[in-house]
């Protein structure tokens, strides 16, 4: 099963959203990974279709690059990073590229 995620992280004051995949269960993707933030899954999405995940990452990668945002603390995934106000700047773009 593969899953795109949306993550809230915060540390001193920092704060954004990550978008990515993972084949494993969100909380134990993020256990073996430590990226050095507290965080709160927002939203998922699960499919058997792997190459629909990757796609629809790509798709709002694209959609979001204006909100791209690059961490104070390096870790392997930091440029899969956003930073907006709301996550309805995610959910708007998410019905976007879902309904193409």
């Amino acid at each position: 099963m593969a899953r795109l995620y949306l993550i809230h992280c915060v540390a001193n004051g920092e704060y954004f959203y990550k978008i990515g995949i993972t084949y494993l269960a969100i909380k134990r993707r993020f256990r073996l990974k430590k990226i050095g933030y507290e965080f709160e899954l927002m939203h998922f999405i699960e499919s058997y279709n792997a190459e629909y995940i990757y796609d629809l990452e790509k798709a709002l990668a694209r959609r979001l690059k204006d909100f791209a945002y690059l961490t104070t603390k390096d870790f392997t995934g930091r440029t899969e990073c956003y930073k907006f106000d709301s996550i309805s700047v995610f959910m708007e773009a998410l019905i976007v590229v879902t309904n193409k």
